[in-house]
């Protein structure tokens, strides 16, 4: 089996960290709800605001950030998503932290892009099929 490009590895790599970071909001979903005093409905948009700027953030990709590499958008979006967690954490209001969720969410759509991206662009044309699976 020929050796897997460090391109690839770094791809995985970040799909670790937004694994990691996407999966960690969910346990703080009651801490959020009773720091903001919010109800559920409310502290729901926590989890929807990530969900559409993701979205957002995917279709808007091209026109963003334009024809850069895909090492410099994954390092982009990593940041970004970076910011977004940490703006989270520091949030005094559920207008701020919805302001968060939005950048937050806008680097996770645009690391997964960047993640297949980088993982089509470094596999060899026999493998790529089952390195983005």
């Amino acid at each position: 089996m020929p050796a897997v490009s460090a391109l690839i590895w770094l791809s995985y790599a970040s799909l670790l960290f937004l694994g990691l970071i996407d999966n960690i909001r969910g346990p703080f979903f009651l801490e959020i709800l009773t720091e903001m005093q919010v109800n559920a409905t409310v502290g729901s948009l926590f989890f929807a605001t990530v969900s559409f700027s993701a979205f957002v953030g995917s279709l808007t990709l091209p026109q963003v950030i334009g024809h850069r590499t895909s090492i410099f958008t994954l390092a982009l979006s990593c940041a970004v998503l970076s910011l977004g967690v940490w703006f989270v954490a520091l949030a005094p209001s559920i207008l701020w932290l919805l302001l968060a969720c939005i950048l937050f969410g806008w680097g996770f759509g645009v690391l997964n892009i960047a993640q297949n991206a980088l993982v089509i662009e470094a596999a060899p044309a026999y493998r790529r099929r089952q390195l983005l699976s």
